[in-house]
């Protein structure tokens, strides 16, 4: 393909020599020809996309700056991106082929060669929307055509998560019935609609399976589940190379026991089996990296599927956030985390042989991007990828200052919100960008950015209100100790009830919201048909930062109450963090509240939290309670808590106050002081509630105490 002719007119070439390392390609210019010869096919679009990233353009002029000669090929076989069409996504289920076709371009652009979908089968979100599941059967056909078109690698991910929808007829299930493949005619029935899928789609390159999250069946007849997802993903294996002889079923061992886990490893060694790719390593998979890869068979390749899209309760939560970005940015807001995402792949590129990452929508955009750069070359230092980004999706005249103010996001995410003044800086470099923007207001992608930047800046200023609103409602408490109790009380609530918020940027945050519903479908809210706890931000912007809700109902019970006990109760709202003198109060999930959590390893070494300690954040479990409560630290997978004290008075008599509250896993927990219980299993209840411990005079003797939490049933402590 040549663009341009004629003696002396610049001109591009593009060609494939049919040589060389897969997917490679080189770039070579020669006074005023461009030529990007791709190895194959593949390599030609790489090699294009490279081109293009390399062009310098602006209103009326495009350039190709100095000399290029350039060979490259990619580190990674496999780079890629969870694209699913569903009514959980924040974006996608919003586009047609169109969109699809423009956004999967962009990818090429940063060397993608892999994208995976999310076919409906019988999915229980389509339950009741029958008409959306005939849809999105029919945008899976057409998007495995789109993508074999540009010559791009297909993946299925497709859980055991089949149900009877309104309409089949399977036995004798009613519709919402869950099916069970250990029913001969629960089976043959989920592997004949698969089949249908199969032999409809133009290409598929890989079907993942995961062990859950969610999937499964957990009957008598399928316990233990790891056992039993073998043997049906070899029938579903068998299904699919019949319809693609050269596709594999790809597994992950996603909240297996030890024994579940070790029997999958186990079987792969000794099996060997033809239809399996290989491991996906996700989320919610109860070993490290290593450890896996370590009892892989070297003959399987171990794929990475990295959730660049979730900010907590996920795989990599932002280190120590502080719980006003969680209440209200909440799990998938808009989530620029170019450093975290470069580190993380960093960390653990050399056990995979490429990833494919779990994205449910746009919010993760920037995120993509590092990854798939990264993918390709994982030398590419972060300012490059993101000047790259910056140019070829805002413009060259704006990507020095895009690129500042992307990781100035970041920053904005970094310790204490109501300390962090940098936040309205970043506010103001963003402020300063759009009075530049121009045309590009347009931009979803600039749209996006700038929505952390009002929102991010939203949130603190309320925050800064809402706790200077909880310190004027002590002091009347305390007032009240002294004066006219009711009075006092009731002028308490009137304060506590005050509407906070900055209107101007609540306007801003909401308009951006809507354009960005205009231009590329993002749901921010229920208004634009949000799921809850994905990226429904809009819908938790009164959300109060502060204990003003629990406060109330404290105070309410009091005033409701006779007149003995009242100045107790006051000073017990008003003293809750005094432990008293020579005491210790720690906020667990508090970053800056928990002087003694033991912190076994950095999150450079373990960003996943699967050897050590990390924050978890409530998402509406456990509103109306104290702040503390919806904040906690927790360890994944059984492995223990530990706290530890020194300097202590080994002449004094210590007891411990804590609150327990089982808002996601009910665990059933025991403390011990070293060789010491100090209480027997307990299940930690549904609400947040207060225990007292008397700590024997041995646990504290010399002056040092160490307490352990152990999980005595479930996947953590909390």
């Amino acid at each position: 393909l040549k663009a341009g002719s004629g003696a002396g007119e610049p001109c591009i070439v593009l060609e494939v020599s049919g040589s060389g390392p897969a997917e490679g390609y080189s770039i070579v210019m020669n006074r005023d020809r461009v030529s990007v010869v791709g190895n194959d096919p593949r390599g030609m679009l790489f090699g294009t996309g490279r081109l293009l990233r390399l062009l310098k353009y602006g209103e009326g002029y495009l350039a190709i700056p100095g000399n290029i000669s350039i060979e490259s090929r990619p580190d990674q076989s496999m780079r890629g991106h969870q694209l699913g069409y569903r009514p959980r996504s924040n974006t996608y289920d919003s586009w047609g082929l169109d969109e699809y076709e423009q956004y999967i371009r962009e990818l090429i652009v940063w060397g993608v060669n892999s994208i995976e979908l999310i076919p409906p089968v019988t999915s229980p979100e389509v339950m009741h929307r029958y008409e959306f599941g005939r849809k999105a059967w029919d945008m899976t056909i057409g998007l495995s055509k789109l993508l074999h078109e540009y010559h791009l690698g297909v993946h299925l991910w497709m859980a055991v998560n089949d149900h009877v929808l309104p309409g089949m007829e399977v036995g004798d299930h009613k519709p919402g019935d869950r099916l069970c493949p250990s029913r001969p005619e629960d089976r043959e029935w989920m592997l004949e609609i698969r089949r249908n899928l199969f032999s409809e789609m133009k290409r598929i390159d890989g079907v993942f399976i995961p062990g859950g999250d969610p999937g499964g069946c957990d009957c008598p007849r399928c316990t233990p589940w790891g056992k039993t997802l073998l043997p049906l993903a070899e029938d579903v294996g068998r299904v699919l190379i019949e319809c693609h002889p050269d596709a594999r079923i790809w597994l992950s061992n996603q909240m297996f026991s030890r024994e579940e886990s070790d029997h999958l490893y186990d079987f792969i060694e000794k099996q060997r089996p033809d239809w399996l790719g290989g491991l996906v390593y996700s989320p919610w998979v109860p070993d490290t990296v290593e450890h896996v890869r370590s009892r892989l068979h070297e003959s399987y390749p171990l794929r990475n599927y990295p959730d660049v899209c979730h900010s907590v309760r996920c795989q990599f939560p932002v280190e120590d956030w502080d719980a006003a970005y969680g209440m209200i940015v909440g799990r998938e807001g808009p989530n620029q985390r170019p450093r975290a995402f470069h580190r993380i792949h960093t960390r653990y590129s050399e056990y995979f042989a490429g990833s494919i990452s779990y994205s449910d929508g746009v919010n993760d955009d920037l995120n993509k991007f590092v990854f798939s750069a990264l993918d390709w070359d994982m030398d590419t230092p972060l300012e490059d990828i993101l000047l790259d980004y910056a140019r070829y999706f805002i413009g060259e005249d704006l990507a020095s200052e895009v690129t500042g103010g992307l990781l100035r996001l970041e920053e904005n995410w970094v310790g204490e919100l109501s300390k962090n003044e940098s936040v309205e800086e970043t506010l103001a470099i963003w402020q300063d960008i759009e009075r530049r923007a121009g045309n590009r207001m347009g931009n979803w992608r600039f749209q996006m950015h700038l929505f952390r930047a009002y929102l991010d800046a939203y949130i603190r200023r309320k925050l800064l209100e809402d706790i200077e609103l909880e310190r004027e409602a002590n002091g009347l408490l305390r007032s009240a100790l002294a004066g006219d109790v009711s009075r006092n009380l009731r002028s308490a609530i009137d304060v506590l009830r005050k509407k906070t918020g900055d209107e101007i940027l609540r306007k801003r945050v909401e308009e951006l919201a809507g354009d960005l519903n205009r231009s590329i479908g993002m749901k921010l809210g229920r208004a634009y048909g949000a799921h809850p706890e994905r990226a429904d931000v809009l819908d938790h912007l009164d959300q109060p930062l502060n204990n003003s809700e629990w406060m109330i109902d404290e105070i309410c019970r009091i005033l409701d109450s006779g007149p003995e006990g009242k100045t107790m109760e006051i000073e017990r709202i008003v003293e809750w963090e005094n432990p008293g003198e020579g005491g210790f109060y720690d906020d667990l999930g508090n970053p800056g509240h928990q002087p003694h959590l033991v912190r076994e390893k950095k999150w450079e070494d373990d960003p996943g939290g699967i050897e050590r300690s990390i924050q978890e954040l409530d998402f509406k479990r456990m509103e109306g309670g104290r702040m503390s409560w919806r904040r906690q630290a927790q360890t994944l997978w059984g492995r223990p808590m530990q706290m530890a004290y020194s300097d202590l008075d080994p002449n004094h008599d210590y007891r411990l106050r804590v609150t327990y509250g089982g808002y996601r896993h009910r665990a059933t927990l025991r403390l011990d002081a070293g060789d010491i219980e100090i209480h027997p299993p307990i299940e930690l209840p549904a609400k947040s509630t207060q225990f007292e411990f008397e700590l024997p005079g041995e646990a504290t003797g010399e002056g040092n105490l160490q307490l352990t939490w152990s999980m005595v049933r479930n996947a953590s402590a909390k």
